[in-house]
């Protein structure tokens, strides 16, 4: 028997609930009788969404069996479908990308930078031309060996990165053996541990002035400096004076070590007889970015802390702040791996610039 479906809504635009009704066939009262298809009573609802289509699966060759017959590809499961759309803005922000970090540095303060000749020296920021460069002058040098260098070479490094500061006696023209505290260089090229071995003298701060601009700080030879833990009783009692007690009071303080070093020619350290200091690169990735960070900015602490004083620096009235970028993560395999573990862990990359030279 045939069947009519009735909208009980007058517009008859099938926004109501539809029935079916029995339509009366009069030629046909004698045929079997027919049971209605199965409909539910359903709302209609008008929505302004849109639906989206699931994404098309990719046609796929149809491969031979080895009898020659061809073979359908199976087809993809609701599984395949649901994995393939779950691309979204989220996944495409997981993806692994070079990054960019920002510190900042001022007027004064701190670096180890390699000089021309391949020694790693304490250097301090005069100037900052550029948002990505420094001025330095290099500790202990006059102002002809200033140069401008990028911070993101493999030629700078955190303050006390590849130098150290070592607590010490020192004997001056005619003072006596005074506390003071040396500052240990070391090679990065092989040129720059030949250049060491022909040093025979050390660069020496003497701690005899509260303001650290105004200290007498000086080479002195490498055989007029003595370990100041072997000789701290007989020296300590040896000389008196209140200049005396200045500079050993602020040593006292100083968070030098005082692990006296082993020069095994010239000022060349004993651990770098047969080998030269990592590179930046390998120092980087071991240490990771957040320390490596973190030690360029808090390197005025540091230097107060090894050389007992408050520093009036260079320029300090004038010294203007400046966010530097250090471009980090080298490779996304890299990038990945330090984002599960440490985040900010990655080396940096750039080049090395510098000549031999003599001293």
């Amino acid at each position: 028997m045939p069947w009519r479906i009735d909208d009980d809504d007058d517009d008859g635009d099938g926004g109501g609930v539809t029935e079916l009704k029995a339509l009366a066939d009069e030629s046909s009262d004698d045929a079997e009788w027919v049971p209605p298809p199965v409909v539910h009573a359903v709302k209609a609802e008008l929505s302004d969404k849109t639906e989206r289509p699931p994404p098309r699966a990719k046609k796929r060759p149809l491969s031979t069996r080895r009898s020659g017959a061809a073979m359908v590809p199976r087809p993809l499961s609701a599984t395949s479908f649901t994995a393939s759309s779950r691309a979204s803005a989220a996944d495409v922000s997981t993806t692994p990308t070079a990054r960019v970090l920002q510190i900042t540095l001022t007027i004064g303060d701190w670096l180890d930078v390699l000089d021309y000749v391949g020694v790693w020296n304490v250097a301090q920021v005069l100037s900052i031309p550029t948002p990505d460069s420094v001025e330095v002058r290099y500790d202990g040098w006059g102002s002809e060996y200033n140069e401008i260098v990028s911070l993101n070479s493999r030629r700078v490094a955190p303050y006390h990165t590849y130098t150290w500061t070592v607590k010490c006696w020192a004997k001056y023209l005619n003072w006596p053996l005074w506390p003071a505290v040396l500052t240990v260089r070391t090679p990065g090229t092989v040129d720059g541990a030949q250049n060491l071995r022909k040093l025979n003298r050390l660069f020496i701060d003497f701690m005899d002035h509260k303001n650290f601009a105004n200290r007498c700080r000086t080479w002195v030879k490498k055989k007029d400096v003595l370990p100041f833990d072997q000789h701290f009783e007989r020296l300590r009692k040896k000389t008196t004076g209140a200049d005396f007690e200045f500079s050993l009071k602020h040593l006292l303080k100083s968070t030098a070590t005082p692990k006296f070093p082993t020069f095994v020619e010239g000022s060349l350290p004993k651990q770098h007889e047969l080998s030269l200091t990592d590179p930046v690169k390998k120092t980087k990735k071991m240490m990771g970015n957040k320390m490596w960070l973190k030690l360029f900015a808090n390197n005025r602490e540091r230097h107060n802390n090894m050389h007992g004083s408050h520093t009036n620096y260079i320029g300090e009235e004038h010294s203007p702040t400046i966010a530097v970028s250090v471009d980090v993560c080298e490779d996304v395999e890299m990038a990945t791996k330090d984002r599960e573990a440490k985040p900010l862990r990655t080396p940096m990359k750039a080049k090395q610039s510098g000549a031999s030279q003599n001293y």
